[in-house]
This record gives C-alpha cells, structure tokens and sequence, in this order.
C-alpha cells in the first residue's frame, strides 16, 4: 500500500517527521535516499529502475531527503533516522526527474507525481510518487539500458525472462478484460436489463474506468456517491445502493420514466446512461431521427468532468483512467443542425448521410493524467461521430482543435 494515504499536495514537513517518529522501515511500496541523484549516467540509471520497479509491482514513494540508520558494520538499515536538508532549486529538481522518467522509461508511467516538500529549517525533502502501472511493463531504455525491473520486500530486482513474458500477458488481458466488460453492459442496457428500466429508444453509454479494478482485492467506499447533492449537470436524485454499488436516476415528473441514470460500481467504475439527446425525446426544427448536437457534446463533456471530479476528489482514485463511450440504436439518425446554421456556407460540402450501425463502440480514450483538458480528450470521439454521418468532423471546435464554447 502507499505510505501517504493523504493526496500528495496535502503532505507537509509533519508528514515527513512521523516517518521518522513511527520508525518506518523502507520495504515492498517505500524506499528513501539521502540524496537527489546527479547527472551521471549511474545515478539517472538508478532512479529509473527505482522508479519503473515501483510501477512493475505494487506502487510506492521514493523519498529523497532521509538518512538512514546503519548497522554495526555500517550497512543501512532500512529505518529512518534524520531528515537531511535538500538546498537545490526545488521547481528544476522537479521537472530535472519528471523529464528523465518521462525520456528514459517505456512506456511513459501515467499518473507519476513529483513534489517537493518544504521544511521550516529551509531546504526540502522531494517525494516521487509512483502508481501502480496497468499499462503493462515499464522498461528502463536510457542509453540503451533494456532492462525490466520490479520489486519485492528487499527493494528492487531485475526480472527475467518468464516474469517479463508474465507481465505482458497479464497487461494484455486486463485490457481484454476491461473491453469485455464494456461490451457485456452494453448488450444489457440494449436489451433494457440495466440497473433501472428506461424509455424504448436510442441511448448514449458512457463508463470511466479506473485501472485499478483489475486488481480484484480494490473496493472503495461508496458513502462520498450515496450523500452527494444533486449535480446540475447530470442530474443526480433518488440515490439508493443496489447489488453493484449505488445508483442515481432521474424519473420525469409528467409521465413516472427514468430519463437517465448513474450507476456507482463498487470497484470505482462509473456508469452513465441516457436517452435525452434523441428524437422525439427533444424537440427539433428537422423532421426525421436526430441526435441533438446542441445536447450531445456539452452533456457528454459535463458528465465525463462531473465523473471524473468525483473520483478524484471524493472517491481517492488515481490515473490511468479509460473512458468508452456507445451509442445503441441508432441506426438511420443523423446529427441535428440547429445551431449549426450559423457555419459558414459550405462548412460541410456533402450532405449528411444516417447512421449505418445501430450500435457504435467508440475507440476507448485513456486518461494519464487528471491535468488532461476533457475537451481535447473527447475530440476524437465527437469527430468520429460526425463521420458516421458523412461530416469531416466536430463543427463544435475550431481549425487549431479548441473547443468553441461550453453552451
């Protein structure tokens, strides 16, 4: 488990100190140094492995800035015994280490954190904080190193040949996993066995899902999801558990159906179903099945922001996070062009053509980094669906790829 339960910009000099109160020995998920690595070859070297051994195993803290005990032979012990006053620039040491990790390590660890910590007697101690990584085996490439490293109670070991191959079967089947899992809910909710029974029509699937559920033994609390207030931007009421977590849906006042639901997984994943953007669910100007464009993007956008607030802040889940999005039903819709009028003459030089397939499975978009711009994560979805429609792509960014508005 990771040494700080508390998120990494919230840990102070008291933090640091404790470790050295508590006696806290180094071992499988926390390793210190009593100082930075240098520009030697040997030193960038050893922090690679170091960190690409935490992402290969269970996760973990390199920190910089702790001296420890040593034995009567004058080997370390593993035991803390006094911090030791850090005096370079912070902010470059910080991206110094961010580049290097991100240049010499294959492929690039998603979620790694640097901070430096200041202390009251001036100077710092720098934690580095390494996820567990789903991405597969991360490999140390720096001048031509090729080596795989993982770790175990004793600190850090070179893997071998069967572990290697090991830990890319694994990889690959955990994707596989997530994949399968994404298709199952989508033929349920298809065939109206959701969690909650919704209106006859087309409906839009959206599911975040943390990394981590492939690590069977991960559940979270799901208080934070059953005590939260109604969320403007996708309307949750009516909270209640069920057999997979807990559920919000929001049931029309005029005729009793559920407009949309959110289905809370105790795993962390996040289900988000409706069928709102379709007509004759809205009103439209066309006549024909159309999904509304003015609806579609700033609502799919707000519930993936919501979603992914919620995990981060309330919830406590850390990056790599995959979003699938799926529409089923739609066979024979086009986009709406409402607001689209005001394009210039020409934007589009055929016209729309409607959906072939009723079910489309949007590619899934990976999320390294909550810092990420949603919109600039979610283009490649809105372009695609536009294309299903014969459009070049997403009239609702500009030629640099900015998002036009928010509505």
């Amino acid at each position: 488990m990771y040494l700080f339960d508390k998120p990494l910009d919230s840990i102070t000099e008291d933090d640091i100190r404790l470790l050295i109160d508590n006696g806290v020995r180094e071992g499988r998920s926390l390793e210190y140094k009593e100082a930075l690595p240098n520009n030697s070859d040997d030193h960038k070297r050893e922090f690679l492995a170091d960190v690409s051994s935490f992402a290969n195993a269970s996760g973990g803290d390199l920190v910089y800035g702790i001296q420890e005990k040593r034995d009567s032979a004058g080997m370390p012990t593993g035991e803390p015994e006094r911090i030791v006053l850090l005096h370079a620039n912070p902010d470059a040491e910080t991206l110094r280490l961010h580049e290097l990790a991100q240049t010499g390590i294959e492929p690039r660890i998603p979620g790694l954190r640097i901070k430096a910590v200041p202390l009251g007697a001036g100077g710092f101690v720098l934690i580095v904080k390494v996820p567990k990584s789903w991405a597969g085996l991360h490999m140390v490439t720096f001048k031509n190193l090729s080596r795989f490293y993982s770790r175990n109670s004793s600190g850090k070991y070179q893997l071998d040949v069967q572990e290697i191959r090991a830990g890319f079967v694994a990889a690959e089947t955990g994707r596989q996993k997530l994949a399968s899992f994404r298709i199952e809910r989508v033929t349920k909710i298809a065939a109206n066995e959701g969690p909650v029974s919704l209106a006859e029509g087309p409906k839009a699937i959206l599911h975040l899902i943390p990394m981590s559920v492939l690590d069977p033994t991960i559940t979270w609390d799901l208080t934070p999801y059953n005590k939260m207030s109604p969320v403007e931007s996708i309307g949750f009421t009516s909270p209640r558990y069920n057999f997979d977590g807990v559920l919000h849906c929001e049931t029309s006042s005029k005729n009793g159906t559920t407009l949309y639901y959110v289905q809370f997984f105790r795993n962390g994943i996040i289900e988000v179903c409706t069928g709102r953007f379709f007509s004759p669910n809205v009103q439209f100007i066309e006549s024909g099945l159309f999904i509304e464009s003015d609806l579609f993007e700033p609502n799919i956008y707000d519930a993936t922001m919501t979603c992914m607030e919620l995990l981060k802040k309330e919830i406590g889940v850390s990056p790599p996070l995959i979003f699938f999005l799926s529409l089923t039903g739609v066979a024979g819709y086009k986009m709406s062009k409402m607001s689209l009028m005001k394009l210039p003459v020409g934007y589009y030089p055929q016209e729309q053509t409607p959906i072939r397939d009723s079910v489309l499975l949007f590619p899934e978009i990976v999320m390294d980094s909550f810092d990420q711009p949603i919109d600039r994560l979610l283009r490649p979805v809105f372009d695609r669906l536009w294309n299903a429609v014969n459009c070049q792509r997403s009239p609702y960014y500009d030629d640099e790829g900015k998002w036009r508005s928010k509505f």
